[in-house]
């Protein structure tokens, strides 16, 4: 069972600076999940530590309490869960919320020590610690891992960042270089609807992109989580009640589902990155159905660093440039029949159609309109797979909307991949939408357009019959099936 206990003070003194006016005082309440009852921490800790942090909102609405249902159901796998009522930092920059997020883990330090007399004495396991932030809140605790990664503070260790439906305000700051808006080393999440009235354009997609990218991989799992028809408000109980309905043309998906979808993912991904149980990545990956039945989800998970061996991530650079002709591990790729064919950063910068892509990235872009057209990888010694280490091909891959004149058919889109092995014998050809995470087409936004978002297809070697898969010459993808499209795909690597 778990009982919530509230309990908090105002006492930062008249001489702290960080968080505004020095004459302010700023609440320090929290609201809190723990495995047990009767304030007696159950056997089996210490347990791993998560802190949640709403967004902008009035002042009157208690919105720290719509976290209920993430709290309860975390504390009952053995999570110890914190609810923050940042109201005292509305309309302050995103480095102070994420600094406020700091001081509460200062104080969870303080409750933990020996001797502090708390009924979470030696409970919490700090050097397991989540941030959780909705809005606002999702940008601000990326500060808070950026805060602590710049200007450590004893006691805790940030391990997982998740970030529902984040605005996307901290960057560089000028003035100091040293705080950067790059997510590494630290396993990073996030959820967004495709019907969010408030962060309608899905800006926290940058973030997402910019979180150990290719330049600076480091051992970062990340997963994104794209929901048909969510809205920006239901992740939030309270939110629901007091604020409603955010997307301004109905039809979207309940609160009870978008808190479920919320529950599903949050609580995987934290099983798998902070307790390390892989049973959980399934769910992540695609691998394992989507659990919350009348919802519809696009998945994005993309392995650490030392889990893939990448063919081509579209982002290095050859002799100076971006060359289509060229793939990340030095091997030549030959494109045949595209209308066309490029490697090119994709931003709601660019013109169209590639603003329809909310993130930041290099990737391939990819039209065609005969079925002849096809893309070959060349794959040199130094990218060739042990197949008992990297047993999958995985690529990212996502449909681009035009408002008119679209070459994509309605319906999802597909293809087929085929690995030629050193002897030159070519594999049976495997469709990509027989397995998890096919192309979905884009999905209606409040913006009045559409979104182009990516989701990882990952395909077992095994599927690649008849073949030396010990000796992987080339991967070749065949856009044969619908015979018109235009796509683009990106991170092409074998993965574990």
């Amino acid at each position: 069972t778990t009982w919530i206990v509230a309990f908090g003070d105002t006492d930062f003194s008249g001489s702290d600076t960080r968080c505004g006016s020095p004459s302010t005082k700023v609440d320090m309440e929290v609201r809190v999940w723990y495995p047990g009852k009767g304030g007696k921490v159950a056997d089996g800790g210490p347990f791993p530590f998560v802190a949640i942090l709403h967004g902008q909102q009035i002042w009157t609405i208690e919105g720290y309490k719509g976290y209920d249902y993430l709290g309860q159901l975390l504390a009952s796998h053995g999570f110890i869960v914190a609810s923050i009522d940042g109201r005292s930092l509305l309309d302050s920059t995103i480095k102070s919320r994420g600094e406020h997020v700091r001081e509460h883990l200062r104080r969870f330090v303080d409750r933990n020590e020996a001797g502090s007399g708390h009924f979470l004495e030696g409970q919490i396991d700090l050097d397991r610690t989540t941030v959780i932030g909705h809005s606002r809140g999702g940008d601000a605790v990326v500060a808070t891992w950026e805060w602590q990664r710049v200007d450590p503070d004893p006691g805790y260790t940030i391990v997982a960042i998740v970030a529902i439906a984040p605005v996307q305000f901290f960057a560089r700051v000028g003035g100091e270089p040293s705080f950067i808006s790059h997510a590494r080393d630290v396993a990073y999440q996030i959820i967004h609807g495709s019907k969010d009235g408030d962060v309608s354009d899905f800006q926290g997609y940058r973030q997402y992109d910019r979180a150990a990218d290719i330049r600076a991989v480091g051992e970062t799992p990340k997963s994104l989580v794209f929901v048909k028809d969510a809205n920006h408000n239901f992740f939030n109980s309270i939110w629901e009640t007091l604020e409603g309905d955010d997307y301004c043309c109905g039809g979207t998906l309940s609160g009870t589902n978008a808190r479920n979808v919320a529950k599903a993912y949050i609580h995987s991904f934290l099983q798998v990155v902070v307790n390390c149980d892989l049973d959980y990545r399934g769910y992540l990956t695609g691998e394992y159905a989507n659990p919350i039945a009348g919802t519809t989800v696009n998945l994005d998970y993309q392995a650490p660093g030392s889990e893939f061996l990448a063919i081509d991530n579209y982002e290095e650079l050859h002799g100076g440039t971006h060359d289509k002709t060229d793939n990340s591990c030095g091997g030549a790729v030959t494109s045949k029949k595209f209308e066309h064919y490029d490697e090119r950063r994709f931003s709601s910068s660019d013109t169209s159609p590639f603003n329809t892509y909310k993130g930041e990235t290099y990737a391939g872009y990819i039209h065609w309109t005969t079925k002849k057209a096809k893309l070959w990888n060349q794959i040199l010694a130094a990218c060739t797979p042990d197949p008992t280490v990297y047993p999958y091909l995985s690529f990212r891959i996502g449909q681009i909307y035009r408002s008119s004149g679209s070459p994509n058919p309605p319906g999802n889109q597909d293809l087929f991949v085929q690995i030629v092995d050193g002897s030159g014998v070519m594999s049976a050809l495997v469709k990509a939408s027989d397995y998890p995470n096919s192309i979905y087409p884009p999905w209606l936004t409040s913006e009045g357009g559409t979104k182009t978002v990516m989701g990882v297809v990952r395909i077992p070697l095994s599927a690649f019959t008849g073949i030396d898969l010990t000796d992987i010459q080339e991967v070749r993808f065949r856009f044969n099936n619908p015979k018109k499209g235009e796509i683009v795909v990106d991170n092409v690597c074998f993965t574990k």
